[in-house]
């Protein structure tokens, strides 16, 4: 049977020298016993009951349970904190907290760990900036303000503010700002210039995180300038003017700044004081024509009513000017015959007694412009449209004559005198019918009364041409209802002397009392009459007398030099055969000088040179009455040989018996 085979490790034992058995079992248990601890280590070692930790650099013979391996023993690396570094660490037995920071090695204690947020940076502040920390556990705020190295929070501190690190407010020169501490309640004001840091428990006044805060500019009084201010405790409003920056106190509050009111010699105002009463300030005053408003006082403010028919009180007046002023105005009337007018015109009116119109009224311009309606609507509803388109301007002016009298129509005091005013003038500038119809007949109206006084001034003008030219001579028309002469030949009938004069077609809506039918619109048109014809202006001159062909250059057709007395009368001459007329061919003429003229009824001739008998002048044919008929030789011949003086003075004749006629007429 072979032997048995010994294990090499068991053999090589055997076999080896004892020494050195000992001293491999010696380095065997020193590699179990012994830890060589680094200096950026940590040796952890739990023991049955307890941990432990032991930090390097060092070389630490474990204890028998931990180098029989009973209990477990660790080793582990330390952390470096940098000069901005710091942590929070969390004792898990006790709960305590505490911060390291650096720089330096992160060392734990057995049951510290280092907090979920892991290295955190400290911070930097500049000079114009701060921190405000709170302790979690006291309520304790900490402040600390720029340029404070690197600050690092406490264990159980966080930042008071959201936004972490604030700015410093910087105030400039004029400026201030409200401080309030919300732990006491008390404020204080910092004024500019330099910084403001906010103390443990101070706010802005009005600062909202993320807004600007409130700072105000100081206010600058001078001699145009004061503050209005109330004092927060009592209450009480204090007007203040010394000059200068004025920047309140903590407990006041500045309402609002307040100019100095001046006013010109032709201004006033009214000031209501804290009694309720009234103060008048005149401009003319030395004393009151500069001040500031008291306190407790305002100024009061009227509401006159504005635009021309004075329907809104939208013009707000604080300052009365006691000069004339200008309102324009317009208002529907209405005539005695039913038609409706709107009236446009202005006033001048001026504030006569302030006190007084205060007193009477709060809207003077719509009482003034009211009452004036009120006015026009009662005189005009007493008139029909012609008796007032001839006399609208009278109306305007009694009126206005009205508002400048002492008293009323009902012998009451005058409106405008109990209003403290008083009407410089009152216009009526123009007037239009409201109705479109009805506008359009007064314009039919207004343009046949203007062609006929155009017709009559071109007649009035011909005659005085006449009268001037041949003041001793011209012959007269004889009347229209003579039945020595057709009707066909009446000077007075025909379309060039007098055109007919066409009525405009009125609507059949127009009232029957359209001043279209009244007589003062359109009455008759007489023929002219020259004023030599009548017998009162030359008695001792007749006009076919040989007297006055000697006024003439000669006797014969105006020829030769002026006599200057009157020759006896020639003897006549006998009367010439007269031609029968021959049938008209064209009609009467339309020349002015082939006209047909009133038959010669003196029996010594025409004596200006014409033949008396039928005209064989073509367009006269017609005549069958006894004519004479003017030629252009015939009126160039009137004048032929006369002179200057002579001119002027049968001019002047002519004039002299023009206003002897018209007198006439008149008296007659």
């Amino acid at each position: 049977m072979p032997p048995p085979t010994v294990p090499p490790l068991l053999a090589l034992l055997i076999w080896t020298p004892k020494p050195f058995v000992l001293v491999c079992f010696a380095l065997l248990f020193v590699s179990r016993v012994v830890r060589f601890v680094g200096k950026d280590e940590q040796l952890l070692l739990s023991t049955l009951t307890d941990r432990s930790v032991v930090d390097g650099p060092r070389v630490y013979v474990l204890p028998l349970v931990n180098a029989l391996g009973i209990c477990r023993v660790r080793k582990r690396k330390v952390a470096t904190l940098g000069t901005l570094t710091y942590v929070r660490i969390r004792d898990s037995t006790t709960g305590r907290r505490r911060v390291a920071k650096g720089p330096g090695l992160l060392r734990l204690g057995p049951y510290e760990e280092v907090d979920s947020a892991g290295k955190e940076t400290a911070i930097a502040l500049r000079a114009t900036e701060f921190v405000r920390f709170v302790d979690d556990e006291t309520g304790v705020v900490r402040v600390v303000r720029g340029e404070a190295g690197c600050v690092v929070p406490g264990a159980t501190e966080r930042t008071l503010d959201p936004e972490g690190v604030r700015s410093a407010l910087s105030l400039r020169v004029g400026e201030w700002i409200r401080v309030a501490d919300k732990r006491t309640g008390e404020a204080r004001v910092a004024a500019g210039e330099g910084l403001v840091f906010l103390g443990a428990h101070e706010e802005f006044d009005g600062h909202v995180a993320g807004r600007p805060e409130r700072v105000q500019k100081a206010v600058q009084i001078d001699d145009d300038t004061a503050a209005l201010v109330r004092d927060r405790r009592t209450g009480q409003l204090e007007l203040v003017q010394k000059r200068g920056a004025f920047v309140p106190s903590s407990d006041q509050d500045v309402v609002e700044t307040r100019p100095k009111i001046r006013l010109a010699d032709h201004e006033a105002m009214i000031l209501r004081a804290d009694d309720g009463k009234l103060r008048f300030r005149y401009g003319k005053n030395e004393d009151e024509r500069a001040f500031f408003v008291e306190p407790y006082s305002e100024v009061v403010e009227l509401r006159w009513s504005g635009g021309r028919r004075r329907e809104k009180r939208d013009l707000v007046i604080r300052t009365f000017d006691l000069r004339p002023h200008y309102m324009s105005f317009e208002f529907a009337t209405r005539t005695q015959d039913n038609v409706e007018l709107v009236l446009e015109g202005s006033f001048f009116w001026r504030v006569a007694d302030l006190e007084l119109m205060v007193g009477a009224t709060s809207d003077t311009s719509g009482d003034v412009c009211a009452h004036a309606r009120s006015r026009f609507i009662e005189r005009v509803s007493q008139l029909t449209l012609g008796e007032f388109m001839s006399s609208f301007g009278k109306v305007a002016a009694d009126i206005a004559a009205e508002s400048r009298a002492p008293t009323g129509p009902d012998g009451q005091e005058n409106f405008y005198v109990a209003r403290g005013v008083e009407v410089v003038s009152l216009d009526v500038s123009g007037f239009r019918c409201k109705d479109d119809a009805t506008s359009a007949v007064l314009g039919q109206i207004i343009q046949e009364t203007t062609n006929r006084m155009n017709r009559l001034q071109q007649q009035e003008s011909t005659n005085e041409i006449q009268v001037r030219q041949y003041p001793l001579g011209v012959p007269t028309v004889p009347p229209s209802h003579d039945p020595s002469i057709p009707r066909s030949t009446d000077p007075t009938s025909h379309p060039s002397i007098h055109p007919p004069i066409h009525q405009p077609t009125l609507p059949s809506t127009l009232p029957s009392t359209h001043p279209s039918t009244h007589p003062s619109i359109h009455p008759p048109i007489h023929p002219p009459t020259h004023p030599s014809a009548h017998p009162s202006i030359h008695p001792h001159i007749h006009p076919y007398s040989s007297c006055a062909r000697s006024r003439g250059t000669s006797t014969r057709r105006g020829r030769g030099p002026s006599s200057s007395r009157c020759a006896p009368p020639t003897p006549p001459r006998p009367p010439r055969p007269r031609a029968a007329p021959r049938p008209s061919v064209s009609g009467p003429s339309s020349r002015p000088w082939e006209r047909a003229t009133p038959p010669c009824r003196s029996r010594t001739g025409c004596g200006y040179g014409r033949r008396c008998g039928a005209s064989t002048r073509r367009g006269a044919s017609s005549v069958t009455a006894p004519s004479c008929l003017w030629g252009p030789s015939d009126w160039r011949s009137w004048t032929r040989g006369w002179g200057p003086e002579e001119i002027g003075a049968r001019t002047l004749l002519a004039v002299h018996s023009a206003m002897a006629l018209t007198r006439a007429a008149e008296g007659g």
